[in-house]
């Protein structure tokens, strides 16, 4: 039975400063509510931030102490390919995208150990992406990294599209076979809603801005939680609706139910 709250948290990107101010917030919200909630992450944990490797074990901890669920974003592929499959490609566009970033945080000064370091000392991180799922539906609601591609049942998604689309998705007026939460673009400061998506994505490694979303099933609520440009507050945040003309997702979560809406 899924659990009575669910919270999306969208791309960490090497700040785990953000996501323990985060972390801290939620617990006090779950205990407010007396509810244990399911923590979703929806990919991109490593990369572009300052300290991937305490992002990773972050996010390592919540899934082995809560069942937390890892959504794969692309940057998490590329750790994963670059790191552990040897890909050299993978390795060639990761290091340009946070790479580098990435594996100084394991080995400072030492970049041409690094990736066999993370062999040696950190298997745990190379399974938690291996093991990271495309998606992840939570009752009717669709949480992966990048959206979905439109007019696709989602047993018939390619998860390059999962991890990557962008324009095809965002751009799409209409409403799904499911309302889609996500990452992977950058929407601003605030998070958007739509008709048929919540896009979470603030930037959190350049703006200080980490974003959540609790969903309270049994009173059907929903809310937002940012860090304030840095880890020294968390706050209530209002998201950006853009409203074209079919209502907002915000409206239809708790009578969606996986069904698609009616236009």
């Amino acid at each position: 039975m899924t659990k009575p709250i669910t919270v999306a948290i969208a791309d960490i990107h090497g700040r785990p400063d953000l996501l323990q101010a985060l972390n801290v917030r939620i617990a006090e919200i779950a205990s407010e509510y007396d509810a244990d909630p399911e923590i979703i992450y929806l990919g991109d944990i490593v990369d572009r931030g300052p300290d991937s490797r305490t992002s990773m074990e972050l996010v390592h901890r919540a899934v082995t102490e809560t069942g937390a669920i890892v959504i794969k974003g692309n940057h998490d592929n590329w750790f994963y390919e670059a790191i552990s499959e040897g890909c050299d490609i993978a390795l060639r566009k990761w290091l340009g995208k946070g790479g580098v970033e990435t594996l100084t945080s394991y080995l400072p000064g030492c970049l041409n150990d690094s990736i066999d370091f993370v062999l040696r000392k950190f298997q745990r991180h190379i399974d938690l992406i291996a093991n990271a799922k495309p998606y992840h539906v939570s009752n009717g609601v669709c949480f992966t990294h990048a959206g979905i591609e439109p007019g696709v049942a989602l047993a018939d998604q390619d998860e390059y599209n999962l991890m990557w689309i962008r324009d095809e998705f965002l751009n799409h007026v209409g409403y799904l076979d499911h309302i889609v939460v996500h990452g992977h673009t950058v929407v601003g400061d605030r998070p958007v809603v739509t008709e048929n998506r919540i896009s979470l994505d603030t930037g959190s490694f350049q703006t200080g801005r980490l974003t959540a979303m609790i969903i309270d099933w049994e009173k059907e609520t929903v809310r937002f939680i940012q860090t304030d440009g840095d880890a020294s507050s968390v706050i209530d945040i209002e998201p950006e609706f853009l409203d074209r003309g079919l209502g907002l997702a915000t409206e239809f979560l708790f009578q969606h139910k996986g069904v698609r809406l009616a236009a």
